[in-house]
């Protein structure tokens, strides 16, 4: 859950900071467009230290199939860069 939540904060950090690009608010204490993308590249940061972060194990709470009975707790598949891709053709 703290991944998740992680990269939810960074990307609406980097939400605010590009509407501040915009237009800064003030009631932000934004003043400056500087300090807007200032937020942006905080905003980039936070998400990457989420998306950096290891998944939880997802369990399945009452196996109602056999994969369900021999594999009661698995780990989410993780992104794999372009080049592996193409490798194993997929």
């Amino acid at each position: 859950m703290l991944p998740v939540t992680t990269v939810y904060l960074g990307l609406i950090t980097m939400f605010a900071g590009a509407i501040c690009v915009i237009k800064p608010l003030s009631f932000l204490a934004i003043h400056t467009r500087w300090q807007a993308l200032i937020v942006v590249f905080a905003g980039l940061v936070i998400v990457l230290i989420g998306t950096s972060l290891p998944a939880g194990d997802i369990r399945v709470s009452s196996p109602q199939t056999q994969l369900d009975q021999l594999k009661r707790a698995y780990t989410p598949p993780m992104l794999r860069p372009a080049a592996t891709l193409l490798a194993i053709g997929a």
